[in-house]
């Protein structure tokens, strides 16, 4: 059941006990991500978005953990997935470089990565994942749970 909106970010809170909300659209949860994430977090969202099982708009399941199956998706993709291990995890990079240096990966691009290789990737991801959503969660309750607490107060003050 949608309680309120907080107008002011663009999101309905749901629950108030533990404080959860749910965007009125992507392009507003984009903005508020925007104020928090870096450049290597947006790539790490959009690889976790991308092999997201189900998402719609309004809830990010992309922060979800567990919500993501890692298959090979092209090139473009593999290889920004190992750039931002290579920049951000350098012993992730280091177990999967001989992997990386021989080829041996990836088993068939129909069949995807190689087992021990997948679960390297699945780690880093879920480790990453992590720090994500604590960051987007820390945020939502340092900015938006004090615009609804006051929205509520002057409502219950009418």
């Amino acid at each position: 059941m949608m309680k309120e909106c907080v107008k002011e970010v663009g999101a309905y809170v749901v629950s108030e006990q533990p404080f959860q909300i749910r965007w009125q659209n992507g392009k507003k949860k984009r903005r508020f991500y925007n104020r928090f994430f870096t450049p290597n977090d947006w790539v790490l969202y959009e690889i976790l978005r991308d092999a997201c099982l189900f998402e719609r708009n309004c809830m990010d399941y992309a922060l979800i953990q567990g919500n993501f199956a890692i298959f090979f998706h092209g090139e473009d993709t593999h290889h920004q997935l190992i750039d931002l291990i290579e920049q951000t995890d350098s012993q992730c990079f280091n177990r999967i470089r001989l992997h990386l240096v021989t080829g041996s990966y990836l088993i068939h691009p129909l069949v995807g990565y190689q087992d021990t290789f997948r679960e390297q990737l699945v780690e880093f991801l879920d480790t990453r994942q992590a720090i994500l959503r604590e960051t987007i969660e820390n945020a939502i309750e340092k900015e938006i749970k004090p615009l609804y607490d006051q929205q509520i107060i002057a409502l219950r003050a009418i």
